[in-house]
């Protein structure tokens, strides 16, 4: 019994354009994972660069 994996299509935008581009449920979920773990990247260099600044804003 041959299984098909599930296509559903995501919005990519590139050079001003946006294209939809087929991706597979297991690419979709691992997208989400990808994009999940950049906002959470984003977040603690915020906090990192914050701290930064309040240290050497207290050594002056």
């Amino acid at each position: 019994m041959e299984m098909k994996q599930k296509e559903c299509g995501i919005v990519c935008k590139e050079n001003g354009t946006e294209q939809i581009e087929k991706v597979t449920e297991e690419e979709r979920k691992l997208l989400k994972q990808y994009r999940n773990l950049c906002e959470e990247n984003k977040l603690t260099i915020n906090i990192l660069i914050q701290r930064l600044l309040a240290h050497e804003k207290g050594r002056e």
